[in-house]
């Protein structure tokens, strides 16, 4: 098996100017147990061993597989388009549950509302080898007492070729704290509405800004979520 890739904010993305993080190397033997919550990789090597708890969201999936549609125009990257707002990278890896391996060819279907909570911003994207998949888009707005969020769902299947495919469905958060800035901030301070806090953990993204003393520069968010196949 090759060395882990563990998501982290300090995974490289040219487009906000992250330092990329060597992979591991010299790997003799990798053991994953994943549970409802937290993934759990042990990794040994010769004369050490060492332990690295990844956090991961279980999706919830649906009962049986169903047919779905999505209109290719929404296979896109970049969902941002000219849409106002703090410039948001996020990149999403898709684990498989029981064995923890990457799972390839996944589709990643995210919406959420824009900057003003007025329209809807979505798009999706195939993962890789590795199962990672990322999109270029905003920072969220808000509906009322709502907690800010991107609603994903992962489709194991053949989604895109209108056949019938395994949904899995959950909610990306965001830190209260770095949220709390972020509405501070033009076009965000234009709602009017308060927003809820929302109370689960394991579902929040992990968040870092491209400058700390300037958010509106951008930000890059990551997260490992895990699905049945």
């Amino acid at each position: 098996m090759p060395a882990p890739m563990i998501p982290s904010a300090a995974r490289s993305t040219e487009d906000l100017g992250v330092t990329a993080r060597p992979h591991n190397t010299g790997l003799q033997r990798a053991t994953i147990q994943l549970d409802s919550a937290t993934l759990h990789r042990s990794t040994t090597r010769p004369g050490r061993s060492a332990t690295t708890r990844l956090s991961a969201l279980s999706l919830t999936p649906d009962l049986e597989k169903k047919a779905h549609h999505l209109p290719l125009e929404l296979v896109r990257r970049d969902i941002a388009g000219d849409h106002p707002g703090v410039p948001l990278m996020l990149r999403i890896r898709v684990l498989e549950e029981s064995s923890g391996d990457p799972v390839t060819g996944a589709v990643i279907d995210i919406r959420h509302c824009d900057a003003l909570a007025r329209t809807q911003v979505r798009g999706a994207q195939l993962t890789d080898r590795n199962g990672y998949a990322e999109f270029r888009t905003v920072h969220p707005g808000w509906h009322p007492n709502e907690p800010v969020h991107i609603a994903v769902e992962v489709h194991v299947g053949g989604y895109l070729a209108g056949g019938r495919s395994l949904a899995h469905t959950g909610r990306l958060g965001f830190p209260e704290p770095l949220t709390a800035e972020v509405a501070q901030l033009a076009p965000y301070r234009a709602i009017r509405t308060p927003r809820a806090v929302s109370q689960e953990h394991a579902g929040t993204l992990t968040v870092v800004p491209r400058d700390r003393f300037h958010l509106a520069s951008g930000l890059l968010a990551s997260i490992v979520v895990a699905v049945t196949r």
